[in-house]
């Protein structure tokens, strides 16, 4: 399942974060160590699935973000009501755009069909600004 961010219809819960016009959803406060998070829609698959992992696709707009700290990612099979979060790591890999690709760790999640994603941004300000253009959950 790949979200890039095409249209609205994939995100929703959006807290304190918004889509951007150029395909990408970041924060919309940027006062000193704000907050924000948003889900993906649910996806049916058609088994069950215990384990999960995804790709990120950000990009930096103000300074460097720090994965797992000031980017997160949480997977869900159960239709959020139980998230786990992964450990993103930096694959080295950059777009000419600056678009920069993590990769999580598998986790174990509650069994279920209805696949999802939470992303949570933290610290952001107006020096540190990171924006997702997309996400690949991997079940």
């Amino acid at each position: 399942t790949a979200d890039i961010y095409q249209d609205a219809n994939s995100i929703t819960s959006l807290t304190n974060t918004s889509r951007n016009a150029s395909e990408y959803v970041s924060i919309t406060d940027v006062s000193a160590n704000a907050t924000g998070s948003y889900e993906s829609t649910a996806t049916t698959i058609s088994a069950a699935e215990t384990k999960m992992s995804c790709t990120v696709l950000y990009a930096d707009a103000a300074g460097t973000a720090t994965l797992n700290t000031d980017l997160k990612v949480s997977l869900s099979a159960d239709n959020g009501s139980n998230f786990t979060q992964v450990t993103l790591s930096s694959t080295g890999n950059t777009f000419s755009s600056g678009v920069k690709v993590a990769v999580s760790n598998e986790v174990t999640v509650t069994s279920g069909t209805q696949v999802k994603y939470k992303v949570e941004f933290a610290n952001q300000s107006g020096s540190k600004t990171t924006r997702v253009h997309g996400i690949a959950m991997v079940h």
